[in-house]
């Protein structure tokens, strides 16, 4: 099984850096963040001689490269004509980038309804989100790269995509794009919904091609390391690698300590499983 991590957004140093030292620590998967400074999608797909040494470093080193498509300011449900267009333009340059650096997933949010607006508005920019989704993977078809819906986190906004059965049912309205279309398990988000875990996962468990692990307290989306919250990770651990085997785990902690601290433990726990 491939433990992976999620590249920072913004640290000290080069992305060529951030890939060296994570290598070091034996990681075997790179989830890279299709966001300013390091990677922004629409830059990167300019400049093919960048790609062209990232791909040949993430070939040297072993490293399995993931994409997670851009976030900051991109809501595949705005209200806005305008802004949805953008975000699906955005989205599209982050599968055409996957596309040039072999990456074989592409992880994305599926947006939100903005908390000034009333909860039935919901049933809206779902029909909203999924014309955005559908534009996608068209384009994602064509390339040959899979997309993969992540569940989100309890916040203000009312994002889409944040209860099992929910996902399912949207997956399987657009079944004609069964061979393409998965999902990216995030554990930490749905810790913050108080919920069985286990259950979640076996819900959404024939879909799910990529998970992310961090922890909290069951209130916030911290992005603690492993352990330094609510979730019994000794117990779900080997639940969710029991049968999914194959899926990545990509470590998504958003700090340097935490992170060192979080591989150590995967590896650790999964030297343990094998034995």
């Amino acid at each position: 099984m491939k433990i992976g991590v999620a590249t920072f957004v913004d640290v000290e140093g080069s992305l060529f850096d951030l890939l060296e030292t994570v290598r070091k620590h034996g990681v075997s998967a790179v989830e890279l963040r299709c966001e300013w400074p390091f990677f922004d999608p629409e830059e990167i797909i300019l400049r093919k001689k960048f790609i062209k040494k990232l791909k040949e470093l993430l070939q040297a080193m072993e490293l399995t490269p993931l994409l997670h498509a851009s976030y900051i300011d991109v809501n595949l449900a705005s209200t806005s004509h305008l802004l949805r267009k953008a975000a699906v333009k955005r989205i599209i340059n982050c599968v055409k980038v996957a596309y040039l650096l072999g990456a074989e997933y592409v992880t994305l949010h599926m947006g939100y309804l903005h908390e000034d607006y009333l909860p039935k508005r919901i049933t809206t920019i779902r029909k909203l989100a999924k014309k955005s989704l559908i534009s996608i993977l068209n384009v994602a078809r064509d390339y040959q790269i899979k997309i993969c819906i992540e569940n989100k986190e309890k916040k203000k906004r009312r994002h889409l995509m944040t209860d099992p059965y929910e996902i399912m049912n949207f997956i399987n309205s657009l079944n004609s794009y069964h061979e393409i279309l998965f999902v990216t398990f995030d554990v930490g988000h749905a810790n913050t919904w108080g919920c069985d875990l286990k259950t979640f996962f076996d819900v959404i468990r024939e879909k799910i091609r990529v998970i992310h692990l961090h922890d909290n307290h069951g209130t916030a989306d911290e992005h603690l390391a492993l352990g330094e919250g609510s979730i019994d990770f000794d117990n779900l651990l080997p639940y969710i690698v029991s049968k999914c085997n194959n899926v990545p785990l990509i470590l998504e902690i958003h700090t340097w300590n935490g992170l060192l601290k979080s591989i150590k433990y995967i590896r650790n726990k999964l030297a343990t499983l094998k034995t």
